[in-house]
């Protein structure tokens, strides 16, 4: 069976995530910024909305864990929010 390592070096992450924003797949980068700068399970990002990136604050319940925690989200996830925010989508945001 194979296992799956982080990334432990911050200039792999950069890389990785430059990589996305050049290929012009900037969801997927948030997507991978915001597991980066919270530490939330693929399925709790996968739960985030549009509105969830619009506020500078939010509380989550971790599907695994029950546990509520409180994310502040990182300007570096904000400003990416904001290049692809539409204000008119609301629901899901992946």
């Amino acid at each position: 069976m194979k296992f799956v390592e982080p990334i432990r070096e911050m200039e792999k992450v950069v890389e990785v995530m430059e990589t996305m924003l050049k290929d012009g797949k900037e969801r997927l980068a948030l997507l991978f910024w915001t597991g980066v700068y919270t530490g939330l399970r693929i399925s709790d990002i996968l739960s985030l909305t549009f509105e969830d990136f619009r506020k500078d604050v939010i509380y989550i319940t971790e599907q695994k864990t029950g546990k509520e925690k409180k994310i502040v989200w990182n300007k570096d996830v904000k400003e990416l929010f904001n290049q692809i925010d539409d204000r008119e989508k609301t629901g899901l945001i992946f």
